[in-house]
């Protein structure tokens, strides 16, 4: 039976630097959101959030971004089987504010407490799937999973201004895979 995958987003990431001499990295970030059925992959949504701070280094100073993602067209039919693919990429901003390079750290495959003393990198997007909203978190192994982690990692992606804009391109965090919520 088909469904129809009719809102998404937003998407939560948490994002820091890997070294604190780089306070004042501040960064734009994509998220895309493709659909998989079999062996096509079509892009069904996407959003963009720019002049990010990114906090400091260490999990502790890194903030929660949320990015609102758009769907692209209209409703996507989900088929049996189909997947969901989550593409996110940074890029050091083109707004002249802030270091022109550093190390961005991205946090995901932890719980989902977004604040207080236990708040942890549960990275996550939001999709709506036959009337029903879920969460798919990001999990190691660049899965996309319906119950979100327990033990929070990071992935690190040196930005530099080396590009000039408004042509500077996104570089890939990593593309997580899974099943449809």
């Amino acid at each position: 039976m088909q469904s129809k995958l009719t809102a998404l987003g937003p998407a939560t990431a948490w994002i820091g630097i890997n070294n604190s001499d780089d306070v004042g990295l501040r960064v734009d970030l994509l998220a895309e959101v493709f659909l998989k059925a079999g062996t096509t992959v079509t892009k069904i949504g996407e959003g963009e959030l720019d002049n990010q701070t990114t906090g400091s280094s260490g999990f502790t100073n890194a903030e929660l971004k949320s990015i609102p993602i758009g769907l692209i067209g209209d409703a996507a039919v989900v088929r049996p089987g189909s997947e969901l693919q989550y593409k996110l990429s940074v890029r050091r901003t083109c707004t002249p504010a802030g270091h022109a390079a550093g190390t961005v750290a991205f946090w995901y495959n932890g719980r989902s407490v977004d604040s207080g003393s236990t708040r942890d990198a549960g990275s996550r997007v939001a999709a709506t799937v036959g009337g029903v909203a879920g969460m798919l978190f990001l999990r190691s192994g660049l899965a996309l999973n319906a119950t979100a982690g327990a033990a929070r990692t990071s992935t690190n992606v040196a930005l530099n201004s080396a590009q000039v804009c408004p042509g500077r391109t996104f570089t890939p965090i990593g593309t997580w895979t899974g099943a449809l919520p």
